[in-house]
């Protein structure tokens, strides 16, 4: 008699983009958590320092996360400088953190009107009342520059202005931490190799 062969069951890894999305559905629907897509956007300066602030989160499939931002900010400079970038997303209000590495790219410029006019007036107006990261002089000249646009385009389309864009961070590797007892939190992360993702566990 043959014997029969056996099978090699091997472990398959879930991909970390349904996972990161099975755990943004726990934040999306945790009552302790405001902004559950609010996001730790990092870049590098030209002064050697690393420069954070949040951002949010808009979109995310396969290819990776969108945000959108001025592309006259001082992110979208630094970027410009270097597309390395890191997010962060951190859930304290559920144990648990993600932390994103990766190379950011400007959108179409089609994907990024269909975001500003998906947006309330007041904040298109707002987009372009405001020269980010530029300084200001008084809070109230700012304020004067929104309200007189405002009346201008009060029966008006906004013009699209062509410093408003977002950007498509395609995903590199993808941390995820989860809080556990003793200080003994695990955690994994998927590194991607080509097109295949590599996963590891980390001692915490």
């Amino acid at each position: 008699m043959k014997k029969k062969k056996k099978k090699n069951k091997s472990k398959k890894t879930i991909n970390p983009i349904i996972l990161f999305k099975r755990w943004m559905k726990i934040a999306k629907f945790s009552p302790k958590i405001s902004y559950f897509n609010a996001m730790i956007l990092a870049t590098f300066g030209i002064d050697e320092y690393p420069y954070q602030r949040i951002v949010f989160l808009k979109k995310m499939d396969q290819k990776g996360i969108v945000f959108y931002t001025n592309f006259q900010s001082r992110k979208a400079k630094q970027i410009s400088n270097s597309e390395k970038i890191s997010l962060h997303f951190p859930w304290q209000e559920i144990n648990r953190q993600v932390l994103i590495l990766g190379t950011a790219r400007m959108l179409k410029i089609q994907e990024s009107k269909k975001y500003f006019y998906s947006r309330p007036k007041e904040h298109q107006i707002s987009a372009i009342s405001s020269h980010q990261s530029e300084i200001i002089f008084s809070r109230k000249k700012l304020l004067n520059s929104f309200i007189k646009l405002k009346r201008k385009f009060r029966n008006k389309n906004v013009p699209f202005p062509n410093f408003c864009g977002g950007y498509l961070v395609e995903i590199k590797s993808i941390e995820f931490w989860k809080k556990s007892k003793y200080r003994l939190h695990e955690r994994i992360v998927y590194k991607k190799i080509k097109n295949n993702w590599i996963l590891n566990r980390l001692s915490p």
